[in-house]
């Protein structure tokens, strides 16, 4: 009785199907994983600098060439700790699997990551409401409930 139950559970096992993760989602996790609260802050930091300096932007912020370059040798550092020690392997495997493309996105994985943490902060998120205030909110009633 015991070695049909075996086979059984040993059938039933072979049969599942498998759901691997692609190198490029085993790479986001690992990015993912291994950054920090910090790191995803400061690689936020960068991304506004580099929205600050578009012709349409750079009016907004003042940005000193010493704190660009301190907030871009942060995430110099961090990228290449993260594809030279902590993700290495995940990282070969999706430039041989997918690509520079696969690669790509895993690390915009990353850039979501850290403006979802921003965007979680309280007065960001009083901030990106506050357009409404503006709002033509009858005319927005209308259209979503109109019959």
């Amino acid at each position: 009785m015991p070695t049909k139950i075996i086979t059984a559970i040993l059938l039933l096992t072979l049969s599942a199907p498998a759901f691997a993760e692609t190198s490029e989602e085993k790479l986001s996790t690992c990015i993912t994983n291994t950054t920090t609260g910090k790191e995803r802050k400061d690689l936020a930091r960068w991304i506004f600098t580099v929205m600050a300096v578009h012709p349409e932007l750079s009016g907004m912020s003042t940005i000193s060439a010493e704190k660009r370059d301190e907030i871009s040798k942060l995430t110099a550092n961090t990228f290449t700790s993260i594809m030279t020690d902590r993700c290495v392997t995940e990282l070969k495997q999706v430039m041989a699997n997918e690509g520079p493309e696969g690669a790509k996105r895993a690390f915009e994985s990353l850039g979501r990551l850290a403006m979802t943490e921003l965007m979680n902060n309280q007065a960001v998120t009083n901030e990106v409401g506050y357009y409404v205030k503006f709002a033509d909110t009858e005319k927005l009633g209308k259209a979503l409930y109109a019959k």
